[in-house]
This record gives structure tokens, C-alpha cells and sequence, in this order.
């Protein structure tokens, strides 16, 4: 589930509220206070559910439960800093409860992806299910990190902006304003089975030139027009005069005119996102004032109209936010081309131990990442999951990160201690 409203405004449930008048007055003061404010009115989110239902139960001091509730909020201290796009597999263990966290940064109109693949234990191959077809709930949840460099204030408590209700695996969020995020990734109690952990980013709008990409923009967002007097408050894309112009999104035409400057040019208010799409230079136009369209439908063709009759065809596409005028394009339209590697490590080292080689080298926040030097031994690390040639390992005082796999020493079985005891006694004493 992803909440569709922007997260400066207050969500319709809420309009008839006696304190909407000074909810209103406090969003004037910034984003910040509404969302102090606002936070307490939203519902729970099926993790918080999951925990009340065990004080209902009264399993809440049960010591698998006391430990699902310690990871569950040392995932905010300890997350690791993968590069997007990313795919991790690993293994969840019954005796051993779990809470996975990513930390990475949004732009703004970005959508964020997460498919997580679940593959049932090793022995079965396939996601195992309870008496009732149930195969168990993993919660998955992004948090919006309101103060990044300081955690512990009243402003640093992580926001809940997007979640899944499983059994859904998936998640899907369109970030509303550039920021660092936080992706917490935990099973329920008892759940066990191998898994696969897919994060991307992709557009949130479908590219407006049918055929073409953002590697056909050639003049970006800002740059410098009438000899710098004026900047560029769009993006040219160009293609071949008569090249289908289609709805970038979802919106009503509110605007079908010719004007000196834009030529032919179409105007699409999408009032859900409270910005509008412009479409200039066009050769035709295929609609008409009031007219709502969805995501790809034709809107006109390319062509060099108003001040471009002296340039090759284009369409100039700019995005106006109410309150905020024009802002850049770019990162609603890109497509990253890349492709996260694949599983190169043996997943049968998942949830065994093993040795750093190298404190001062072979430990990054991300696999590949730059080193972050470890200050002392931490001894046996549980390897918890794996990245291309990288297995994510936690140390016993609760840190994640990775090693390459050929950069571990493998600990005899009979040498380590039982699972779960060294973060357990970790995060018993609170420390961080």
C-alpha cells in the first residue's frame, strides 16, 4: 500500500477534523511540522498491527518476541547503503528473528520498486504455507529519514510513507520530494525460506514521445536561453515531425491553444499530483479543452511551432507544480538502463559464520562500496544474505554490512555460538 496523498497534505479522512484549522495554519510553517502534526492521525501500518496483536496475545514478553521488536527498531541504527538498482537473496530462519534495512536516496518523481521472491526453505524449494494456505506474512515498509544527520531529535523519527498489506510482496512509491529512505524488510515470527529481494527506481510518468527516451533529450532543464536572460524551464525531446505526442499522465486538458512562444501547445492539470504537464511546438493537436486523458493517449504530434520554426521538430515538455512554478523533468521520465548483477555467491553459506579477513578493508556498507574500517575484531559474523560477490554479514554488536566472498574464513560449526545469541545479547544492552 502506498498512501496517495503528497505527504504536505493532510489526507481527506481527516478535512472534518475540529484541528484542521490549525493543521492548516502549521502547514504554512513547512513540511517539517505537518508532519509532526499528522503523524498521529494516520491508521497503523500492518507491522504495528502485527505487534499489537501479540500484546493481545500476551506473547509480547516472549523472548522471540522481545527480540522480533529489538530488530524491528535496530533496523533504523543499522541499515546497509546499497547503489540502486539492487537484488539481495538470502534466508530467513525460524529461531532466528530478522529485520533487513536499506538506506538509499529519492528524487523527487522517482518510483521506487521492491519485489521481494520468496522460495520456501531449502529443503522444499517452494514458499511453504500453514494448514490454511497461508504462506506467512513478510512486512515491507519505506520510511522517509526527516533529519538523515540526526536521528535521535524529535524531527529524526523515521516517516512511514509506504508499505505492503501482505500477503502482498510488493511495493511501489512515487517520492514526492527528494530525500534519504529507509526500506525495512521483516518476516513475522517463526517464518522461514530462502528469498530474493529486488529494489529499482524507475519513472513515475510514461515518456510523452511515442518511441523515444530521455537519451533523445537535448536540452536539458535550466540552461541558459536569450543569451542567459532567461532558463530553460522544461526539456526538448526530439523525433521526427508528426511523431506521436502522448499523456505523460493521468489529468483533465484544461488548455488547447497557439501562442507566439509554445506554438501549438497542449496544457494537462493532474490535480491528484497538483502540478500540470505542458506540451509545446506541437504540429497538431488531437484534443480538446476539457478532455480527460490517461497515460499514453495521443495528445498530438511532434512538430516546431511558436519560437522553434527555426530549430529541428521537438516537443518542449515542461512540469509546473502549484506553488512552486516549473521544476525539472528529468527524473519523472528516466529510465535507468542498468541492471543489478545477479547471485554469484553460494547461498548455502547463508546463515553460517565466518571471519573478516581484513578489518581495515574488506567491510563496505554496500557491496562494492568503499571500505569502512572496522576499530576491532569483531570475531564470528553471521552471514545473513548475498549481493553479486558479496554475502551481507552482521557483526554481534548489530552492524550490517558486506564482505567479498572470497575475503571470509568459513568457522566450524561446532566452534560458533547458537543462533541468534550474539545479537541477542547485542541489543539487549541497548547499545548501539
Amino acid at each position: 500500500m502506498s498512501p496517495a496523498f503528497p505527504p504536505c497534505l493532510p489526507r481527506p479522512s481527516h478535512w472534518g477534523s475540529p484541528a484542521l484549522p490549525l493543521l492548516l495554519l502549521l502547514l504554512l510553517g513547512g513540511c517539517g511540522l505537518e508532519e509532526v502534526i499528522l503523524e498521529p492521525f494516520r491508521g497503523a501500518t500492518p507491522h504495528e498491527r502485527y505487534l499489537e496483536a501479540l500484546e493481545r496475545s500476551g506473547l509480547q514478553d516472549s523472548a522471540l518476541a522481545l527480540q522480533w521488536d529489538r530488530v524491528a527498531e535496530g533496523a533504523f541504527r543499522y541499515p546497509v547503503e546499497p547503489t540502486l538498482p539492487f537484488v539481495e537473496e538470502g534466508r530467513f530462519s525460524a529461531a532466528e528473528p530478522t529485520s533487513l534495512a536499506y538506506r538509499f536516496e529519492l528524487r523527487r518523481g522517482q518510483r521506487l520498486h521492491v519485489m521481494l521472491t520468496r522460495r520456501g526453505s531449502p529443503s522444499t524449494g517452494d514458499a511453504e504455507m500453514d494448514s490454511s494456505g497461508d504462506p506467512g506474512r513478510v512486512f515491507i515498509e519505506l520510511f522517509r529519514l526527516r533529519d538523515p544527520e540526526g536521528e535521535r531529535s524529535p524531527l529524526g523519527r523515521p516517516l512511514p510513507v509506504a508499505w505492503t498489506d501482505p500477503p502482498a510482496d510488493s511495493l511501489s512509491h512515487e517520492a514526492s520530494t527528494t530525500a534519504t529512505y529507509l526500506l525495512r524488510v521483516q518476516p513475522e515470527l517463526l517464518l522461514e525460506g530462502d528469498f530474493a529481494l529486488e529494489v529499482r527506481t524507475g519513472p513515475s510518468m510514461a515518456f510523452p514521445v511515442e518511441g523515444h527516451g530521455t537519451g533523445h533529450i537535448q536540452s536539458r532543464f535550466g540552461a541558459p536561453r536569450d543569451g542567459g536572460r532567461r532558463a530553460h524551464h522544461g526539456v526538448d525531446i526530439f523525433a521526427p515531425r508528426g511523431t506521436p505526442v502522448l499523456a505523460a499522465g493521468p489529468g483533465v486538458v484544461t488548455r488547447v491553444r497557439e501562442t507566439p512562444v509554445g506554438g501549438r501547445v497542449v496544457w494537462v492539470r493532474d490535480s491528484d499530483r497538483s502540478l500540470s504537464r505542458y506540451y509545446a511546438h506541437l504540429d497538431s493537436q488531437a484534443v480538446e479543452e476539457g478532455t480527460r486523458v490517461s497515460p499514453g493517449d495521443l495528445l498530438g504530434t511532434v512538430g516546431n511551432t511558436g519560437n522553434a520554426r527555426t530549430t529541428p521538430p521537438h516537443l518542449h515538455f515542461g512540469l509546473y507544480l502549484r506553488g512552486e512554478g516549473a521544476v525539472d523533468p528529468w527524473d519523472f521520465l528516466h529510465a535507468p538502463g542498468t541492471r543489478p548483477r545477479s547471485l554469484q555467491v553460494d547461498p548455502d553459506g547463508f546463515l553460517t559464520w565466518a571471519r573478516i579477513r581484513d578489518l581495515r578493508t574488506d567491510f563496505r556498507m554496500g557491496p562494492g562500496g568503499a571500505p569502512s574500517p572496522l576499530q576491532a575484531d569483531p570475531g564470528a559474523v553471521r552471514i545473513v544474505a548475498g549481493s553479486g560477490a558479496w554475502y551481507r554479514v552482521r557483526l554481534p554488536d548489530g552492524r550490517e554490512g558486506y564482505t567479498s566472498a572470497d575475503r571470509l574464513d568459513p568457522i566450524p560449526r561446532e566452534t560458533v555460538p547458537p543462533p541468534g545469541v550474539a545479537s541477542r545479547l547485542s541489543l539487549e544492552t541497548g547499545e548501539p
